[in-house]
Protein backbone atom coordinates (compact mmCIF):
# COMPACT_ATOMS: atom_id res chain seq x y z
CA UNK A 1 0.00 0.00 0.00
CA UNK A 2 2.85 2.21 1.15
CA UNK A 3 4.58 1.65 -2.95
CA UNK A 4 1.34 2.44 -4.24
CA UNK A 5 0.44 5.36 -2.44
CA UNK A 6 3.93 6.44 -2.95
CA UNK A 7 3.77 5.88 -7.20
CA UNK A 8 0.45 7.57 -7.66
CA UNK A 9 1.48 10.81 -5.47
CA UNK A 10 4.96 10.86 -7.74
CA UNK A 11 2.94 10.35 -10.88
CA UNK A 12 0.40 13.18 -10.62
CA UNK A 13 3.68 15.65 -9.43
CA UNK A 14 4.82 14.75 -12.78
CA UNK A 15 1.68 15.09 -14.59
CA UNK A 16 1.29 18.72 -12.91
CA UNK A 17 4.66 19.78 -13.75
CA UNK A 18 4.44 18.62 -17.29
CA UNK A 19 1.03 20.67 -17.95
CA UNK A 20 2.31 23.55 -15.70
CA UNK A 21 5.58 23.54 -17.73
CA UNK A 22 3.71 23.63 -21.18
CA UNK A 23 1.51 26.01 -20.27
CA UNK A 24 4.19 28.55 -19.20
CA UNK A 25 5.97 27.97 -22.76
CA UNK A 26 3.20 28.77 -24.11
CA UNK A 27 2.90 31.86 -21.99
CA UNK A 28 6.19 32.51 -23.11
CA UNK A 29 5.54 32.98 -26.63
CA UNK A 30 2.48 34.76 -25.97
CA UNK A 31 4.54 37.54 -24.09
CA UNK A 32 7.22 37.64 -27.52
CA UNK A 33 4.27 37.41 -29.61
CA UNK A 34 2.94 40.54 -28.10
CA UNK A 35 6.21 42.50 -27.62
CA UNK A 36 6.02 42.54 -23.83
CA UNK A 37 9.04 40.75 -23.05
CA UNK A 38 10.41 43.81 -20.98
CA UNK A 39 6.75 45.64 -20.02
CA UNK A 40 8.67 44.90 -16.75
CA UNK A 41 11.67 45.93 -17.03
CA UNK A 42 12.97 45.08 -13.66
CA UNK A 43 13.14 41.66 -11.69
CA UNK A 44 11.45 39.93 -9.78
CA UNK A 45 9.31 42.75 -9.40
CA UNK A 46 7.67 44.63 -11.96
CA UNK A 47 8.04 48.37 -11.88
CA UNK A 48 8.97 47.92 -7.88
CA UNK A 49 5.48 46.74 -7.36
CA UNK A 50 4.38 42.68 -7.00
CA UNK A 51 1.20 42.79 -7.49
CA UNK A 52 -1.24 45.13 -10.46
CA UNK A 53 -1.79 47.46 -11.25
CA UNK A 54 1.38 48.83 -12.37
CA UNK A 55 2.03 52.75 -14.04
CA UNK A 56 1.73 51.44 -17.99
CA UNK A 57 0.80 53.49 -20.85
CA UNK A 58 -2.98 53.33 -20.65
CA UNK A 59 -2.79 55.49 -16.87
CA UNK A 60 0.34 58.05 -18.07
CA UNK A 61 2.84 56.18 -15.52
CA UNK A 62 6.14 57.14 -15.17
CA UNK A 63 8.71 54.90 -13.81
CA UNK A 64 12.51 56.62 -12.88
CA UNK A 65 11.67 59.71 -14.61
CA UNK A 66 10.31 57.99 -17.83
CA UNK A 67 7.23 57.52 -19.47
CA UNK A 68 6.43 54.23 -19.63
CA UNK A 69 5.46 52.83 -22.73
CA UNK A 70 3.80 49.34 -22.61
CA UNK A 71 0.07 48.83 -21.76
CA UNK A 72 -1.23 47.45 -18.56
CA UNK A 73 -2.24 44.65 -20.70
CA UNK A 74 1.47 43.78 -22.32
CA UNK A 75 2.73 44.11 -18.53
CA UNK A 76 0.11 41.64 -16.96
CA UNK A 77 1.34 39.21 -19.94
CA UNK A 78 4.26 39.40 -18.82
CA UNK A 79 3.61 39.29 -14.99
CA UNK A 80 1.41 36.27 -15.13
CA UNK A 81 4.16 34.51 -17.26
CA UNK A 82 6.41 35.21 -14.20
CA UNK A 83 3.65 34.53 -11.36
CA UNK A 84 3.77 30.90 -13.07
CA UNK A 85 7.66 30.52 -13.00
CA UNK A 86 7.05 31.00 -9.29
CA UNK A 87 4.32 28.66 -8.44
CA UNK A 88 5.19 25.78 -10.76
CA UNK A 89 8.56 25.71 -7.80
CA UNK A 90 5.88 24.07 -5.53
CA UNK A 91 5.34 21.01 -7.77
CA UNK A 92 8.84 20.68 -9.13
CA UNK A 93 10.80 20.50 -5.80
CA UNK A 94 8.26 18.29 -4.70
CA UNK A 95 8.80 15.50 -7.39
CA UNK A 96 12.04 16.04 -7.18
CA UNK A 97 12.13 15.18 -3.22
CA UNK A 98 9.63 12.53 -2.98
CA UNK A 99 11.02 10.51 -6.54
CA UNK A 100 14.51 11.37 -5.28
CA UNK A 101 14.43 10.02 -1.65
CA UNK A 102 12.96 6.87 -2.49
CA UNK A 103 15.28 4.11 -3.37
CA UNK A 104 12.65 1.62 -4.37
CA UNK A 105 12.33 3.98 -7.57
CA UNK A 106 14.58 3.50 -10.59
CA UNK A 107 17.69 4.83 -11.33
CA UNK A 108 15.87 7.15 -14.30
CA UNK A 109 12.96 8.36 -11.78
CA UNK A 110 15.25 9.17 -8.90
CA UNK A 111 17.48 11.22 -11.08
CA UNK A 112 15.22 13.15 -13.89
CA UNK A 113 13.29 14.85 -11.32
CA UNK A 114 16.26 15.92 -9.71
CA UNK A 115 18.06 16.79 -12.96
CA UNK A 116 14.77 19.24 -13.70
CA UNK A 117 14.55 20.82 -10.55
CA UNK A 118 18.46 22.07 -11.40
CA UNK A 119 17.30 23.08 -14.74
CA UNK A 120 14.47 24.97 -13.12
CA UNK A 121 16.80 27.04 -11.13
CA UNK A 122 19.07 27.78 -14.76
CA UNK A 123 16.09 28.48 -15.92
CA UNK A 124 15.12 31.13 -13.76
CA UNK A 125 18.61 32.33 -13.81
CA UNK A 126 18.21 32.94 -17.64
CA UNK A 127 15.07 34.46 -17.12
CA UNK A 128 16.61 37.42 -15.41
CA UNK A 129 19.16 37.71 -17.29
CA UNK A 130 17.38 37.94 -20.19
CA UNK A 131 15.27 41.07 -18.72
CA UNK A 132 18.20 42.79 -17.01
CA UNK A 133 20.20 42.97 -20.01
CA UNK A 134 17.43 43.72 -22.65
CA UNK A 135 16.38 40.96 -24.39
CA UNK A 136 19.34 40.52 -26.16
CA UNK A 137 18.80 37.46 -28.82
CA UNK A 138 21.77 35.12 -26.90
CA UNK A 139 19.26 34.87 -23.74
CA UNK A 140 16.40 34.62 -24.94
CA UNK A 141 17.69 31.53 -27.34
CA UNK A 142 19.71 30.24 -24.37
CA UNK A 143 16.22 30.91 -22.40
CA UNK A 144 14.45 28.96 -25.01
CA UNK A 145 16.70 26.07 -25.16
CA UNK A 146 17.20 25.38 -21.68
CA UNK A 147 13.24 25.42 -21.85
CA UNK A 148 12.71 22.58 -23.95
CA UNK A 149 15.52 20.82 -22.30
CA UNK A 150 13.36 21.19 -18.71
CA UNK A 151 9.79 20.44 -20.60
CA UNK A 152 11.87 17.06 -22.17
CA UNK A 153 13.15 15.79 -18.58
CA UNK A 154 9.98 16.33 -17.19
CA UNK A 155 8.19 14.99 -19.76
CA UNK A 156 10.83 11.62 -19.76
CA UNK A 157 10.99 11.53 -15.97
CA UNK A 158 7.10 11.41 -16.16
CA UNK A 159 6.36 8.39 -18.25
CA UNK A 160 9.14 6.29 -16.12
CA UNK A 161 6.66 6.79 -13.65
CA UNK A 162 3.89 5.08 -15.47
CA UNK A 163 5.89 2.56 -17.41
CA UNK A 164 8.47 1.82 -14.70
CA UNK A 165 8.64 3.39 -11.35
CA UNK A 166 9.44 0.33 -8.99
CA UNK A 167 13.08 -1.43 -9.11
CA UNK A 168 12.44 -5.23 -9.91
CA UNK A 169 12.16 -6.76 -6.43
CA UNK A 170 14.81 -9.78 -6.27
CA UNK A 171 13.14 -13.30 -5.82
CA UNK A 172 13.85 -14.94 -2.71
CA UNK A 173 15.51 -18.69 -3.51
CA UNK A 174 12.91 -20.98 -1.63
CA UNK A 175 15.13 -23.40 0.44
CA UNK A 176 14.99 -26.85 -1.58
CA UNK A 177 14.63 -30.02 0.87
CA UNK A 178 17.47 -32.14 -0.25
CA UNK A 179 16.98 -34.87 -2.52
CA UNK A 180 16.51 -38.01 -0.57
CA UNK A 181 19.51 -40.06 -0.68
CA UNK A 182 19.76 -43.67 -2.89
CA UNK A 183 19.96 -46.53 -0.59
CA UNK A 184 21.84 -49.21 -1.39
CA UNK A 185 19.95 -52.49 -1.19
CA UNK A 186 21.52 -55.99 -1.33
CA UNK A 187 19.98 -58.64 -1.33
CA UNK A 188 21.72 -61.69 -0.08
CA UNK A 189 20.96 -64.93 -0.63
CA UNK A 190 21.79 -68.27 1.81
CA UNK A 191 23.40 -70.68 -0.02
CA UNK A 192 21.64 -74.04 -0.48
CA UNK A 193 22.17 -76.66 2.20
CA UNK A 194 21.37 -80.34 1.52
CA UNK A 195 17.62 -81.81 2.96
CA UNK A 196 18.92 -84.42 5.31
CA UNK A 197 15.59 -86.33 4.56
CA UNK A 198 16.43 -86.53 1.03
CA UNK A 199 18.70 -89.67 -0.08
CA UNK A 200 21.26 -89.45 -2.27
CA UNK A 201 20.39 -90.35 -5.42
CA UNK A 202 22.47 -93.18 -6.22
Amino acid sequence: MVNLDRVTLVRRLGLVCVGMTFVLMVLGAWVKANGAGLSCPDWPSCYGAYFPPFPSLDNGGIYHGHAVVYTQAQELYEWTHRAVVGLISIPVFAFASFAGSDKRFTTPLRTLPIAAAGIYIVQAILGAITVVTGNPPWATTMHLATAVIWFATLLTATTHAFLRPLRPVPLRHETQAPAPAIRKVQFVYPEATPDPDEAPHG
